[in-house]
């Protein structure tokens, strides 16, 4: 069993899950803004926690509300834990929670597509700074195993 859990962040925890985002992706300022304003817009947050200590974090929000689209966006975790399963449970967490709310199909975009493809996501469109990975969630949707 790991060390570490996921659970919902909480509201006080905004400036510890901004510090993760700073460690394991970007120090942009601007980025930590949008991701503040992500959380202002309701998305929902989860955060993976190791000894009370934020080490992970992902967002996950509608995209499109009339048509059962959500969108993940700011998975993170930082480098020293990677490779513990932390960011596919953070994934999940985001997941399972889209689909409470009646999500069909999830959206993000990405640069590590490899990482999100063994995870049931495939390539939906391109540019030159990201790649739009989509999923279909639920009880019919295809698993990464199936062929």
């Amino acid at each position: 069993m790991p060390e570490w859990v996921i659970r919902p962040m909480y509201p006080w925890e905004v400036e510890s899950a901004a510090d993760v985002i700073r460690q394991g992706l970007t120090d942009d300022e601007r980025d930590i803004l949008e991701f503040r304003a992500d959380l202002g817009r309701g998305a929902m947050c989860y955060a993976a926690l190791l000894a009370g200590k934020i080490i992970g974090v992902t967002t996950v929000s509608r995209s499109f509300s009339a048509s059962g689209i959500w969108e993940m966006g700011w998975t993170v975790v930082i480098e020293s834990y990677r490779g513990k399963g932390i960011g596919a449970a953070l994934i999940a967490a985001s997941e399972d929670y889209a689909m409470s709310q009646g999500a069909s199909m999830m959206i993000l975009s990405s640069g590590e597509c490899d990482y999100h493809a063994k995870r049931g996501y495939s390539v939906a469109a391109t540019s030159r700074e990201d790649t739009l990975m989509m999923k279909l969630l639920g009880p019919t949707a295809p698993t990464p195993d199936d062929s």
